[in-house]
Formats: structure tokens, C-alpha cells, sequence
């Protein structure tokens, strides 16, 4: 499985491949919106955080927005009710997620990071968001 971050800009989109594993045991999907009033979801499945995918807004010197979409990330242990992860693109994109979080129960909450590379004007994009999940 690979994961792919989706970049749009304009009319132009970029997709930025990272390794991904597969979860198991019990589950419970959630979704919620971001910060930035965008779509994200993920699955507890047993003491791990998968099948995560979410939208973010980032911004790119001059003001242009670069909208990313990103899913198919690798499962996230959950320790202590809190999970982490940093997330690299494979070249030739360039691409980085973080992701932390706290699962109370059925709720998460948390926050994303994202820095991308604008592929169509080659300028780094970051953008940063909280979010709060709910089983669905």
C-alpha cells in the first residue's frame, strides 16, 4: 500500500508516494473537520490510530494556497492515549506531515503540520491545523 499526498494548485496537481503497513483488531471509524473547516477521518484499531486521510490549506510565499490531500499513512500507536508521527515523501516530491494527537474514549483530538513543495512554483508551502473526531 502507498500512501499519496495530493497537491492543488491551480489547475496543476502533484502526488507524493510514503510507505504505508496495514492494521488490525477492533475498530471504530471517526471523523471531524480541521481548524480549517477541511475533512478528516481516521479508525481506531485496537492500540493503534490507521487509516488516516485529511485536507489542509497550506500557504506559499506571496500568499498562493496550496490544498494537500493526504491518506494511506501507516498505523499510528497509541501510547499513554497519545500517538505521533512524522511523514517524508519519497523523491523526486518534496513533502512533510506531522500528526499528534489524544484519544479519550471514542474522541480524538490533535494537530497537523504540513510543509510541501508547490509544484508549480517550486516554493515551500506550510500550513497547520488542530482538528477534533467523533465516531461517525
Amino acid at each position: 500500500m502507498m500512501t499519496l499526498l495530493t497537491a492543488l494548485l491551480g489547475a496543476g496537481a502533484a502526488h507524493v508516494a510514503l510507505a504505508a503497513g496495514a492494521p488490525g483488531g477492533p475498530e471504530t471509524d471517526l471523523a471531524g473537520n480541521t481548524s480549517q473547516k477541511l475533512p478528516i477521518s481516521m479508525r481506531l484499531t485496537g492500540p493503534t490510530v490507521a487509516s488516516l486521510r485529511y485536507r489542509i490549506e497550506d500557504r506559499c510565499p506571496g500568499g498562493r494556497r496550496l490544498r494537500i490531500s493526504a491518506w494511506g499513512f501507516p498505523p499510528l500507536a497509541i501510547k499513554g492515549s497519545r500517538f505521533s508521527g512524522k511523514f517524508t515523501a519519497q523523491p523526486p516530491h518534496s513533502a512533510t506531515s506531522t500528526i499528534s494527537g489524544e484519544v479519550a474514549g471514542e474522541r480524538v483530538s490533535g494537530s497537523l503540520l504540513d510543509r510541501t513543495r508547490s509544484p508549480k512554483t517550486g516554493e515551500l508551502c506550510s500550513g497547520s491545523a488542530t482538528f477534533r473526531l467523533r465516531p461517525r
